[in-house]
């Protein structure tokens, strides 16, 4: 996505987003990255705004973490927690 289409607090929202849905799905930034394919500097960069996951990344996440792309996006509040076997952790 182009990170000027949005602004800081926009972009701040879907950082926080992908940082939410991942931790509930338990996963580090680098698991998450290995499972997507990209780094996990990558994961990082998304999450602190840095820059933005672009379309297609955003299905890939929103599929991965078992949410909506519209929940990512900040266009939707619903979340379900996957359920997962793994306790949760700090990352």
């Amino acid at each position: 996505m182009q990170s000027e289409r949005f602004s800081m607090d926009e972009r701040q929202l879907i950082g926080a987003r992908i940082a939410f849905a991942r931790k509930a799905s338990r996963l580090s930034q680098v698991e998450l990255g290995r499972k997507i394919k990209v780094s996990g500097q990558t994961v990082s960069n998304w999450e602190t705004a840095r820059c933005l996951p672009n379309a297609s990344d955003i299905a890939v996440l929103a599929k991965t973490l078992g949410c909506s792309s519209d929940f990512l996006l900040g266009l939707s509040d619903a979340f379900s927690f996957p359920s997962s076997g793994r306790p949760m952790r700090r990352t």
